[in-house]
């Protein structure tokens, strides 16, 4: 999340949060005017930019409801009497403002409550914030701009700002929160050239790369994300989780179904979605969640995401059931053979008071080799510095041979997995 204006020191990134609000906030008068006096208008003048920050953090996908995908958490009264002095201060000040929108929609101790954005506000916003000109930021502000302390790594990527601007051409009306958010995207691009990428794991014992904060580009929507990267190639992993755990294990003519997967993925993946009358993706997804461990029980997200009765369908099928069977023998053969990392995980999950392990040794292993790969990959690269490391694959500029990708993996790493090229 974008961090509030204070003094910086160093030179860095402005983020698009930081870029949106400063717009709003330097049309105030038209977008938030105030008829407040005295005190009140003392309060407003202490607090409008935060207010500005607040819904540019929205508008920028960094306050996306975990509940309500289409709504956004403020904080809460805890996060928004940190911000506003007290929550009830930042109920009277959007009260004169009708920016923010009550759902009702929350539950007490569980989650906050949701907010939406008033439409008719959003018109006013989108109508102020010019496409053709770069925004000129406020001299009102002394900006703290970004940086993650302590990433893994870094690297930089140079945007497709022509081809964000033709995305932003294309968004109708109907679609204005989008059209703020590439608006932002487009003028956080001018303003810094080149976006710095800082990576951490995704958890604490090991973890595929994750791009931080508001400049990361894996936290984008997957469309514009493309259209960012155009200039770019994707160099991927092909299934990545069972290739490499495949890799792991004494004798693989124990796990013909897993090994007829990793060969072929796309034609494993029609023939069960055939057999099962879903459709592939819906059979890509439930091999995801498998390689995370998961159950697959009616609890879990991926019920969520294709129902209960294609989530039936898969598991019922019979090439998808060998496929578990031996994942299952697999898991307990890689426990045998590498007794220590899952000592080491079992031990962690424990102290942090969880009672499973044997899908975070799992993930572990394989993500722990993805993260070697990708930066195999990337060592091989003239500019090592204009990339993108994206959990299982590569974004780069240059034209790599991925036959010869995969037989450097095999001979550095001794993993059999293929590359591919999108």
């Amino acid at each position: 999340m974008a961090k509030k204006a204070t003094p910086n020191k160093t030179t860095l990134e402005i983020t698009h949060v930081n870029i949106l609000a400063d717009a709003i906030y330097q049309q105030r008068g038209l977008l938030l005017p105030t008829k407040s006096r005295g005190r009140a208008r003392g309060y407003y003048n202490k607090y409008i930019f935060e207010f500005c920050l607040l819904i540019a953090e929205c508008l920028t996908g960094q306050r996306k409801h975990v509940h309500y995908s289409t709504d956004y958490d403020l904080g809460g009264s805890k996060g928004l009497g940190i911000r506003f002095n007290k929550s009830g201060s930042f109920d009277n000040l959007n009260s004169e403002m009708r920016v923010f929108v009550k759902t009702d929609s929350y539950s007490t101790g569980k989650y906050n409550k949701a907010y939406k954005i008033n439409q008719f506000w959003l018109q006013r916003l989108d109508a102020l914030l010019p496409i053709t000109s770069a925004h000129k930021l406020s001299t009102a502000h002394t900006w703290h701009e970004y940086e993650y302390l302590t990433p893994i790594t870094t690297s930089k990527v140079t945007p497709n700002i022509v081809a964000l601007t033709q995305l932003y051409g294309t968004c109708t009306q109907a679609d204005i929160e989008r059209r703020v958010y590439i608006w932002a995207l487009i003028n956080c691009y001018r303003h810094n050239g080149n976006i710095t990428q800082y990576y951490d794991v995704s958890g604490s014992l090991s973890g595929r790369y994750w791009t931080k904060g508001a400049l990361g580009l894996q936290q984008l929507n997957r469309n514009i994300r493309d259209i960012v990267l155009l200039d770019y190639t994707e160099y991927d992993m092909k299934a990545a989780a069972y290739a490499i755990l495949l890799s792991l294990v004494h004798d693989k003519s124990k796990y013909p179904t897993i090994s007829s997967y990793v060969e072929d993925t796309q034609a494993a993946r029609l023939r069960i979605s055939v057999s099962s009358g879903v459709t592939v993706g819906e059979v890509k997804l439930v091999f995801l969640h498998q390689s995370f461990g998961s159950s697959l029980g009616y609890r879990n997200s991926i019920y969520q995401q294709i129902g209960k009765k294609a989530l039936a369908a898969i598991k019922s099928n019979s090439e998808f059931d060998l496929f578990r069977t031996e994942f299952k023998a697999m898991t307990v053969e890689l426990k045998r053979a590498k007794s220590q990392i899952y000592q080491d995980v079992k031990s962690y999950r424990k102290s942090i008071g969880k009672k499973t392990f044997s899908a975070s040794f799992m993930a572990k292993l394989y993500q722990d080799i993805e993260c070697n790969i990708a930066c195999l990959i990337r060592d091989q690269l003239s500019d090592k510095e204009d990339c993108l490391l994206l959990h299982d694959g590569v974004f780069t500029k240059e034209h790599l041979d991925c036959k010869i990708l995969s037989v450097l993996i095999k001979q550095e790493l001794n993993v059999d997995i293929q590359i591919g090229r999108k």
